[in-house]
């Protein structure tokens, strides 16, 4: 600390911190609601560490421009560090120069991810808050895991994750933070790449053309290895089975892929490939993301195997007790409503 004019100790206020966290953390910050953003920075803090308040840094100050205080503290420090240096002075050395050497850029990686997530929460931050805490045991697994992250694109990824569980407490398993511990930006981008062919939360279409060769083989093959898929392409089907008087109906999240042909066989195998948990509970952080796309590709595939369907579309979708459908707004690929029952 610098002294003054009287040769006292006083208190340097850094003026790029506030409420303990960094200037860029803060200027994320800003643009979440107050009453979001007091409760979401207290998180923050417990994520990356918090410095000294300015009153504990004073407080301190008094106490060392006292000669009982100097005296005390220094005592102290010297009594410890005589210690561990009578022991092996290098040894003492080297353990400090190598924890400085880890822990300083551990920390600067975990202020980027709390920077970016602040930024992600001040997208959302407007839906309905929290209702639990995050477990300090979930908390504690992901510092040790994200602290490691030094590529700003899996950065964003881990603050994703960090908002995600923010916002509803278990989310995200301890077996998701291991597996994304031990992702690269190549896996992220190769399941990023996979699961536009998503058409639900927890299933993929997989044309064979797609997965079996080229970079869709290579893509598969790769996040499946890592534990996001169950298996690989030509391995599960989805039956789809003809309701009368002759639709085939294929459910997304909120929209179906609905065929309809006066005459067909009486079931079609949809080749899919199914994602595990953890595969899940990725899915989200991948953005917003479309069902419609997927359902369409899944729609030109069944309109292959079934020639005679005179009707193909996509739509919100509401079924009914009676295994009924009700379309909204239907999409048509081909065929109009004059082509329905």
């Amino acid at each position: 600390m610098p002294a003054d004019k009287k040769g006292q100790i006083v208190s340097q206020t850094s003026t790029e911190e506030r409420g303990g966290l960094p200037s860029a953390v803060n200027a994320a910050l800003t643009a979440i609601p107050e009453g979001a953003r007091v409760r979401f920075a207290k998180f923050l803090i417990k994520v990356i560490g918090q410095t000294l308040a300015p009153e504990a840094v004073r407080k301190l100050a008094d106490e060392m421009d006292t000669l009982s205080g100097r005296r005390i503290v220094a005592h102290k420090m010297a009594e410890a560090v005589a210690e561990r240096l009578a022991q092996d002075r290098l040894e003492v050395e080297r353990a400090i120069y190598r924890f400085w050497d880890r822990e300083i850029p551990r920390q600067k990686n975990l202020q980027n991810i709390a920077c970016k997530a602040a930024e992600e929460f001040a997208l959302i931050a407007d839906q309905s808050p929290p209702v639990d805490d995050v477990p300090d045991d979930w908390r504690r697994k992901f510092m040790d895991y994200a602290a490691d992250v030094s590529e700003p694109e899996m950065q964003q990824v881990w603050a994703r994750i960090l908002t995600g569980e923010y916002r509803q407490p278990g989310s995200f398993s301890f077996r998701t933070l291991r597996l994304m511990s031990e992702m690269s930006a190549a896996v992220a981008e190769a399941f990023q790449r996979s699961v536009r062919f998503a058409f639900n939360s927890e299933t993929l279409f997989a044309p064979t053309e797609v997965f079996s060769s080229g970079q869709g083989y290579s893509d598969i093959n790769l996040i499946c290895d890592r534990g996001m898929t169950y298996e690989r392409a030509d391995k599960t089907v989805l039956p789809v089975r003809r309701r009368e008087p002759g639709y085939y109906v294929v459910m997304g999240e909120a929209h179906a892929a609905v065929l309809f042909s006066r005459t067909g066989t009486v079931e079609l195998n949809l080749p899919i490939i199914q994602l595990t948990n953890s595969g899940k509970e990725l899915l989200p952080l991948v953005g917003a993301r479309d069902e419609r796309p997927a359902l369409q590709e899944v729609a030109n595939y069944m309109r292959r195997k079934l020639p005679t369907a005179s009707v193909g579309m996509i739509g919100p979708v509401h079924s009914r007790a009676d295994e009924s459908i009700v379309i909204d707004r239907a999409e048509f690929l081909w065929g109009s409503a004059l082509d329905l029952p």
